[in-house]
């Protein structure tokens, strides 16, 4: 699992208002995997993370790299 993925792939869809079953159409796959991608319990093959990167039109390097947040903290 990348560190603060399942995090991120929550605050993504919420920013664009989508469902899981919004986002699990888009990507033709099930509401359940979405919803495990966002807890944790699965990670997304490249191939889905590169479709996520479309559907919310972002770098796959959002998803590794550290947010503000996480390297004011890590001080």
């Amino acid at each position: 699992m990348i560190k603060g993925l399942p995090e991120k792939l929550r605050e993504l869809r919420n920013k664009y208002g989508f469902s899981q079953k919004e986002v699990a159409d888009r990507l033709e796959i099930s509401p359940s995997i979405v919803s495990g991608y966002e807890t944790g319990e699965r990670t997304p093959s490249i191939d889905v993370l590169l479709s996520i990167s479309y559907l919310y039109n972002c770098s796959c390097l959002l998803y590794t790299s550290p947010s503000p947040r996480d390297l004011s903290t890590s001080r």
